[in-house]
């Protein structure tokens, strides 16, 4: 990138100065101009994605909220030490068999029951 960007500051350079050193100026500001906007941009880019917040440990990313959804839906069930079926899942998330099942293997480790 750099050997781009030196490049181009020549280029833009050069083209300018037949004209007078201030015609030189502005032709190198472009390109020195796009150089630090990049840095910026790049830098703000990396600041966005650490600071973006973490997932909750020990909630499967698949399960796409479900897991919270019916840790408070079944909260009953789940200090009673008991793990919903899948049917009662399956109709109080509106999901799915496959997350159904994922769902309930996550309240199983909830509970510590198998």
């Amino acid at each position: 990138m750099a050997i781009g960007v030196a490049g181009t500051l020549y280029a833009n350079v050069m083209s300018g100065l037949p004209r007078g050193p201030l015609a030189a100026t502005v032709a190198a500001w472009p390109a020195l101009a796009f150089t630090v906007a990049s840095f910026m941009l790049e830098r703000w880019l990396k600041s966005q994605v650490s600071t973006a917040p973490a997932a909750v440990p020990g909630v499967p990313a698949e399960l796409n909220g479900h897991a919270h959804a019916a840790a408070e839906l079944f909260a009953a069930d789940l200090e009673a030490g008991r793990v919903p079926g899948i049917r009662a899942i399956r109709s109080g998330l509106h999901v799915g068999q496959d997350k159904a099942s994922e769902v309930q293997a996550y309240l199983r480790g909830l509970t510590g029951t198998r």
